[in-house]
């Protein structure tokens, strides 16, 4: 089995994810931007499912380059639905990353440490496939 990084970002109460990151995990052939349109169709929202972010592209020598990459945060639920859209093995593992992460999350040592602190960072988490 390959380990997976995912980085889960956590704002607050709201948890996400890069689409781009999710679309290499998931093994997608489709580019980003064709696929990520695709899978608007199935009525995701904009500022409620995802949020656009606009990146530095780099080159190899580390020196910006003047444009821009499109990515998208998003939310726990979204890309949960998206690994099960996907129809694949590993769609399947991604999917019940996400939902073992949402147990944890909702558990109720992590509600009362929640509730104590607000000082959430990004975290990175593993996924196993």
């Amino acid at each position: 089995m390959n380990e997976i990084s995912i980085a889960v970002r956590y704002n607050n109460d709201l948890r996400t994810v890069s689409g781009r990151e999710l679309h290499k995990v998931l093994q997608i052939k489709t580019h980003y931007a064709l696929w990520f349109d695709r899978m608007r169709d199935y009525g995701f929202r904009e500022n409620t499912d995802f949020f656009t972010v606009f990146k530095n592209v780099f080159r190899e020598d580390g020196r910006a380059m003047p444009q821009k990459q499109i990515d998208h945060n998003l939310t726990i639920d979204m890309a949960k639905q998206l690994c099960m859209i996907q129809r694949t093995e590993i769609g399947k593992r991604c999917r019940e990353y996400f939902l073992n992460l949402e147990k944890q999350w909702n558990s109720p040592d992590a509600v009362m440490a929640r509730s104590l602190t607000r000082n959430w960072s990004l975290q990175i988490s593993r996924i196993i496939i």
